[in-house]
C-alpha cells in the first residue's frame, strides 16, 4: 500500500511538475510536502525559498547534498523546481515570487568560474548555440529586463550549488 502511494506521489510530481529526480527529495515527507505547497503556491505565513536543480545531472551529486529537509525544518515552505533553460529558472523565480518574495534562493547546476549548466552535464562545453542551456554573468541585462528582483527579498540568502562559481573571489568575473 505505502509503495503504492509512493509511485502515485512520483508520478503526480513528474506529470504534474515536471520533477524528474524523485530520489533528490529523499524522504517521503519531504516529497509530499513539496507537492502540496506545487498544489497551493500561495502565502501561507512561511518564509519562502526556491530550489531550482538541474534537470541534467550526470553525477547525481543533486540527489547526495541538497537542503529539502533542512529547510523544512528551519520552518521555510520549500518550492521545488527542475530547469532545463535559463528560460526554466527566469519563469520559476517569476511564477513563485509573484505569490510570495522569495526569502532564499538555490540555484544547483554543474559549474566552472563563468557559467552554471543546466541543460547539459558539462559546462565546460559551453558555446555560444547551446547558451540557453547555462546561466552565465551576461545573463544579468536579461534579469533585469525581465523585473526579476522584484520577486526576491532584499535581504534574502542566494545560495550556489555549483563547482567553482565563486573561484577568483570578488577580483574575478564569476557567476558569485
Amino acid at each position: 500500500e505505502q509503495y503504492k502511494a509512493i509511485n502515485e506521489l512520483k508520478r503526480k510530481l513528474n506529470d504534474e511538475y515536471s520533477i524528474s529526480f524523485f530520489g533528490r527529495l529523499k524522504r517521503r515527507e519531504v516529497a509530499e510536502e513539496i507537492y502540496k505547497n506545487r498544489l497551493q503556491p500561495s502565502d501561507d505565513g512561511r518564509p519562502l525559498a526556491l530550489i531550482i536543480y538541474p534537470k541534467q545531472d550526470w553525477n547525481s551529486s543533486y540527489e547526495v547534498n541538497n537542503q529539502f529537509s533542512e529547510l523544512i525544518g528551519r520552518g521555510y515552505k520549500v518550492m521545488y523546481y527542475e530547469a532545463v533553460t535559463e528560460d526554466d529558472v527566469y519563469r520559476a523565480v517569476e511564477v513563485v515570487g509573484s505569490k510570495q518574495q522569495i526569502q532564499a534562493f538555490i540555484l544547483g547546476g554543474h559549474g566552472n568560474q563563468t557559467t552554471i549548466s543546466l541543460g547539459l552535464d558539462d559546462p565546460d562545453k559551453f558555446s555560444p548555440e547551446n547558451e540557453s542551456y547555462f546561466l552565465d554573468p551576461e545573463d544579468i541585462s536579461e534579469i533585469i529586463q525581465k523585473g526579476l528582483s522584484k520577486y526576491i527579498k532584499l535581504d534574502a540568502s542566494i545560495i550556489l550549488e555549483s563547482c567553482s562559481t565563486g573561484q577568483g573571489g570578488k577580483v574575478a568575473k564569476n557567476m558569485a
